[in-house]
Formats: C-alpha cells, structure tokens, sequence
C-alpha cells in the first residue's frame, strides 16, 4: 500500500507542476487536467454467470494523451468456494491521438484473497495489457469499452494459476466497459 500512496503523491505533484506550465507553444490551447470517477458496466454479466465482478475507480489525466487510474476490483466467486478477490491497480493509458483508441498497461497490481474462505496463498502480483476506445457522449461522461489481457508476458505464470484455479472466473481474458464522469476539471482557462 506504500507504493500505492506513494505513486498516487507522485501523481498530484507531477499533475500541480503540469498545471503551473500551461502550453508548450505559442497560440495553442491550455490543457485542462482532470479527475474522473468511472464504474465497470460489465458487472450485468453476474446476471448469468457464476461471478460478480464489481470494478470502480479514478482516473487522472494531466498530460495529453495520457492518463492515470486507479481500479478497484472485486471478483466474488458464487460456485461451492465462494473465495473473493480483492485486486488493486495503478494503470497507465496512452491515447496516441489524445483520444479515440488507446493501450493500457499495468504499472502496479495486486490481487488480495479477503473474506471468510481464505487460502494460505492470498498475496498475489500480476500485470495486464489493455486494448480500447473512450466515446465521449458530453465533455463529462464517456464511455471506454476495452479487452483486457492478464499477464502477457507469463511472467506470473504460478501466481495466475494459483487464482484462476481458485477462482475460475479470473481468465487471461476481461471485457471491460467503463462508464466515467470527469468531476473535477483543473489547470489554465481556454
């Protein structure tokens, strides 16, 4: 959780300095940072499935192209196990054109067991690559549906193991579909 609190500090700073600046070159428009709230909408899915994915987060975005989020995760496994995983991330998003399409990776992430039934292996690190799309529907709300992929590199190939054979619903695969609302708008005025 240190580095958590630590990247997150980092984060503000770096996001304060950015906003001091303003635009890089004469005539172009000041850059507004933003703080957004988002929720994962593909939690419909515990509607048929065996699981209840439940997904929110911040995001941060402070430089163009760029942004910061912060999900929280919990997989409930509704089968005879009935284990719950807590998953806690720091993410990275790069819109190349500063927006449309993206690429998302995990910069730090961590999966937790909590509740009732939990196993002697309950700490677990994993990262993951992202594919999607922001759809803005008004300058506040938008819409990200993105593919997920867990540990693409097999760097973590016992630890994904171990989870996925606790909880099956944990697969190398996730469709996500975020629904965010930009709250908070900071930095020069256009």
């Amino acid at each position: 959780m240190r580095k958590f609190a630590l990247a997150f500090t980092l984060i503000i700073t770096l996001c304060a300095m950015e906003a001091e600046a303003g635009p890089t070159s004469p005539g172009a428009e000041p850059y507004r940072s933003s703080l957004s709230a988002f929720l994962d909408a593909a939690v419909v899915d515990a509607l048929w499935s065996s699981h209840v994915d439940i997904r929110a987060g911040i995001a941060l975005a402070f430089i163009p192209g760029v942004t910061f989020e912060m999900p929280i995760s919990l997989l409930i496994d509704r089968t005879s196990g009935g284990e719950m995983l807590l998953d806690l991330s720091l993410d990275l998003k790069y819109h190349p054109w500063e927006q449309g399409p993206f690429v998302g990776l995990s910069l730090a992430q961590m999966c937790v067991f909590v509740g009732r039934f939990r196993p002697s292996e309950y700490f677990h690190y994993i990262n993951e690559l992202s594919f999607g799309y922001t759809y803005h529907v008004t300058s506040d709300w938008y819409v990200e549906p993105s593919v997920v992929f867990r540990d693409p590199s097999d760097s973590y190939n016992d630890s994904f193991a171990y989870l996925q054979g606790l909880v099956p619903a944990f697969g190398k695969f996730r469709i996500h579909v975020q629904v965010g609302w930009r709250f908070l708008s900071f930095g020069p005025a256009s």
